[in-house]
């Protein structure tokens, strides 16, 4: 039986810059609970398939992240085309108004000067339409900048399941090979 500070005890961590984004590299440290490095060839196949399973549940959770937040860089999209197409000779024109994704009322473009921006937590304030412009284009700045780092993230996890599959795959071998019966003499 190990230690609490052993190797079934593995934790996988990625190294973060000054910035708190992961270090870009081929390798990725294991820990044990005490902080000291850990090597992943030192661990059992159990403990090797803990931490493939952590990196995949992690990996997971990143897609997911990187997909809600493209949703949201496409919203500002619209929201972007919505705002072009505002102009003095759309006013009083006959609209669709949407009140869900699926149901609409129609209405007269009123104010094409200024436009009601949600600015989150269900706060919305009133800006002309080249401040809501702006604003928008900033946000979704932010959230391309996100989805660069989420990307950066998820290729790191991929490439560290790789090396514990591989090394995985490895003590398979060694495990079946040693197991084998010894070959026939003739």
């Amino acid at each position: 039986m190990s230690s609490a500070t052993g190797p079934s005890s593995a934790v996988a961590k990625q190294e973060k810059n000054a910035e708190g984004s992961p270090v870009p590299s081929g390798e990725f440290r294991l820990t044990d609970t005490s902080g000291k490095p850990v090597s992943i060839e030192s661990l059992d196949l159990p403990t090797l398939n803990g931490v493939k399973e952590q990196l995949q549940q992690r990996r997971q959770y990143l897609v997911e992240s990187f997909q809600v937040l493209r949703g949201s860089l496409e919203r500002y999209h619209r929201s972007k085309q919505s705002l072009a197409a505002l102009s003095p000779a759309t006013q009083g024109k006959d609209i669709l108004l949407p009140l869900t994704t699926s149901l609409y009322v129609p209405a007269k473009l009123g104010n094409v000067k200024s436009v009601m921006v949600n600015i989150g937590t269900g706060y919305y304030v009133e800006q002309s339409v080249p401040a809501a412009g702006n604003y928008l284009n900033r946000r979704a700045k932010l959230v391309e900048d996100k989805l660069t780092q989420l990307q950066q993230q998820i290729q790191s996890l991929e490439n560290q399941l790789k090396q514990v599959i591989m090394v995985m795959q490895q003590k398979i071998q060694q495990t079946m090979a040693s197991s084998a019966p010894p070959p026939k003499g003739k």
